[in-house]
């Protein structure tokens, strides 16, 4: 018997709607930000860790004087937004693979507690860094 309606990629119809698309494509930036970011930092463990422990005291005296620095701050806290935000992501995801809340309605509220998470660890964050 032959289906002329059969759907030819069902896992595409949860990226129906504008938010959840947005989503994807920012969880996937971020991905990306957040793999440059790591990338950097184990950079730079390991060029100070080479050093030897006799700059062990001047590391940690440029470690503390960077996270000083305001603009440094929101950096941080937007490292950390990034990474909650692809935490986040990827628990939806994983529910997905269960094949659990993947109705138009729970597809929406989904993201929009995924936002809301958001914003509120963002506060947070910025709260107990000023």
């Amino acid at each position: 018997m032959k289906n002329e309606n059969r759907i030819v990629s069902p896992h595409l119809n949860i990226y129906n709607l504008e938010l959840q698309s947005g989503l994807s494509i920012l969880n996937r930036i971020c991905g990306l930000i957040f793999a440059f970011y790591l990338f950097y930092l184990l950079n730079y463990v390991v060029v100070y860790e080479n050093l030897g422990a006799y700059h062990f005291f001047y590391t940690i005296q440029y470690l503390e004087s960077y996270f000083n620095v305001r603009f440094n701050m929101f950096i941080f806290s937007g490292i950390f937004l990034i990474l909650f935000l692809h935490i986040f992501c990827g628990i939806r995801h994983i529910i997905w693979d269960l094949n659990l809340g993947l109705t138009k309605h729970l597809l929406n509220l989904s993201s929009v507690f995924i936002l809301i998470f958001l914003i509120l660890i963002n506060i947070f964050i910025l709260i107990y860094l000023f």
